[in-house]
């Protein structure tokens, strides 16, 4: 509620009131942590998602947003990992296989990267995020090494 209104500090609160009420509410530490997420509060947001997926190990929602985190922090490897396990757990969680590939770009590992924004795109063949970053990805790859160094 308070998340979409873009008050932050209040849905925080709000959230934390919930888990000291109810300590293994999921849904309240995830919105909590993607609070303090949002808030640049990295380490309070890796701990309430360490806390979730304690809860909830096979929640792949849960899973997701900690693979979100990661990749906004650029430890593209350690959220491989994690959004492969989401991938196992929901085959159709479209975009984890749009992050996944994102991730694979970044490590240089672009037949990886296409395969993941096909995955992505074979679930929701409109889905923009896949399409515009395989686009990219194709575009510099057809750019070569000078158009990429030079940006032509």
């Amino acid at each position: 509620m308070c998340l979409a209104k873009g008050s932050l500090t209040e849905a925080s609160r709000l959230y934390e009131k919930a888990i000291s009420n109810e300590p293994e509410y999921v849904p309240a530490i995830v919105n909590a942590a993607i609070c303090k997420q949002k808030n640049g509060d990295i380490d309070a947001a890796l701990s309430l998602y360490d806390k979730a997926s304690n809860v909830a190990p096979n929640d792949a929602q849960v899973l997701y947003n900690i693979g979100i985190l990661l990749v906004e922090m650029r430890k593209f490897e350690i959220a491989l990992v994690l959004l492969k396990r989401v991938i196992a757990l929901n085959n159709r969680h479209v975009s984890a296989h749009n992050y996944l590939g994102l991730c694979y770009a970044a490590l240089n590992q672009r037949d990886l990267a296409v395969k993941a924004y096909d995955a992505a795109l074979t679930i929701d063949p409109n889905y923009q995020h896949a399409k515009a970053n395989k686009a990219k990805l194709m575009n510099t790859q057809q750019k070569g090494f000078w158009g990429r160094i030079f940006g032509d």
